[in-house]
């Protein structure tokens, strides 16, 4: 997938979410169905967490592009200057720094996902 169908392809999923969320409340004021305390706060956990999958999603998409974006020109407009200390390393190491901020972004992700689904004050 390009760069660039993918920053479309999340972002209308962004949006596509919360009328999805409205669509199946409607439904079930619509059927008379009377949900009680634990299906609310299921429906809004999984409803979170697809909202944080797509949001990292979207966060991993983003720093792929600018650190491609950064090495791509410096490697094409600034080549006198590729041996400089803070160039160099970025070119040499964007593996690693992809990889650390992958993680960083998955270790968020973890955190976020902890505080939908065992937050006690929204029970």
């Amino acid at each position: 997938m390009q760069k660039k169908q993918g920053f479309i392809l999340y972002g209308a999923s962004l949006l596509v979410l919360p009328v999805l969320a409205v669509v199946c409340m409607l439904l079930m004021k619509v059927s008379g169905f009377q949900p009680g305390p634990d299906f609310k706060y299921f429906f809004f956990a999984v409803l979170m967490s697809i909202a944080v999958l797509i949001l990292n999603s979207l966060a991993i998409l983003t720093g792929d592009f600018l650190l491609d974006a950064l090495t791509g020109f410096h490697e094409k407009y600034n080549t006198e200057n590729l041996h400089r200390k803070p160039i160099s390393f970025a070119i040499r190491n964007r593996d690693n720094i992809r990889m650390f901020y992958r993680i960083l972004f998955f270790l968020g992700s973890c955190l976020e996902l902890y505080g939908v689904w065992f937050d006690k004050a929204a029970r």
